[in-house]
């Protein structure tokens, strides 16, 4: 009886083994898969929602009885100042011509809100460029936005001259 379990046994494990490797499966024509796969278009909505936008307005000025260099730019930047051992992620920046205007000079700067992160520290920070960008004026204070209770319009930078101008 045990040689007759045996022999079934054998017979069983024999024809479930196959000396002829499996073939492996055929690809799908690439018709098919295109079929199945649609490609993903940038709509407007796309794009809107991957890039979420905001603005931030503010001035800038000093309290020096000057005029302005009929060329000169103010430029004003956000900046990510989380890191005390690193040098200010600039985040955005906006450029605007004097153009023979005096202070106080409105500004407006677009950033991506997304890019914000509660936990961390941003500033913006202003510099009034002369001729070839000449560094004439600049901040000399952090002026804190966004986060940890500071504002996130109606900003007001005041600049200092740079010694030597």
């Amino acid at each position: 009886m045990r040689s007759l379990v045996l022999a079934a046994a054998a017979a069983t494990l024999t024809a479930c083994g196959s000396s002829e490797p499996e073939a492996p499966p055929a690809a799908a024509p690439a018709d098919e898969l295109a079929a199945v796969v649609e490609p993903l278009e940038a709509t407007p909505e796309v794009i809107e929602e991957s890039a979420a936008m905001s603005t931030m307005n503010g001035t800038v000025t000093y309290l020096m009885r000057r005029a302005l260099h009929p060329e000169a730019v103010i430029r004003v930047r956000l900046e990510d100042i989380s890191r005390a051992d690193a040098p200010a992620t600039v985040l955005a920046e906006t450029r605007v011509e004097a153009a023979g205007r005096s202070v106080p000079i409105a500004w407006q700067l677009e950033y991506d809100a997304d890019a914000i992160d509660a936990r961390m520290v941003y500033a913006v920070r202003a510099e009034i460029l002369g001729p070839e960008d000449t560094l004439m004026w600049t901040s000399d204070t952090v002026h804190p936005v966004l986060t940890r209770e500071a504002p996130a319009d109606n900003v007001e930078i005041l600049v200092v001259p740079v010694r030597g101008r």
